[in-house]
């Protein structure tokens, strides 16, 4: 799923690519818990739009959502790659970006310097996705949640702890299930 803030939208809306990516428009007046409480709502039309192969037994459905897992996972990559020389303001060094079908973390940094992201990065809105980068760009020069990390992630991103904060949120409102 991607998440577009506009500033012409009048109402929160869902929208089904041709690709078959679904593309959640967010109005500038709409607040994230609004946007968040509007997901819930129409939870059952998601759930028919893309289905759940694992509940239906149906391997056509359970084809067409890989399909729409491997079409979520290269506009996350492409995300990511897109934003990381943006950020990485510090020219940090690492080694491979991948984006993983993950169902407890939004990222990680290994010891090698790979970075990886959750293809799930594309429901967040883009201050998020932002933060969850330079979260992990950080983790290249500090692999732990030290006070050296966090003002490391401050310095690069202001505001950085009320990001962790929303990120948290979307955490336990099932967005990692």
């Amino acid at each position: 799923m991607a998440v577009r803030h506009s500033t012409k939208a009048k109402r929160l809306s869902l929208r089904i690519s041709i690709g078959g990516l679904i593309e959640l428009v967010i109005p500038d007046r709409v607040s994230q818990k609004q946007a968040i409480d509007f997901l819930k709502n129409n939870q059952t039309w998601l759930d028919q739009k893309v289905g759940s192969p694992a509940k239906s037994g149906n391997s056509d459905l359970a084809e067409e959502s890989t399909e729409h897992f491997y079409n979520y996972k290269q506009a996350a990559l492409d995300l990511v790659l897109r934003r990381i020389p943006e950020l990485n303001q510090d020219d940090f060094s690492y080694n491979l970006v991948r984006v993983k079908r993950m169902k407890t973390r939004w990222g990680s940094c290994s010891t090698k310097g790979n970075l990886n992201f959750n293809y799930k990065i594309l429901f967040l809105p883009s201050e998020l996705q932002d933060y969850l980068i330079v979260h992990e760009l950080c983790h290249l020069k500090h692999p732990n949640h030290s006070r050296a990390f966090w003002s490391e992630v401050a310095n690069h991103l202001p505001g950085a702890q009320q990001l962790d904060r929303q990120l948290k949120t979307f955490s336990r409102l099932g967005y990692l299930d």
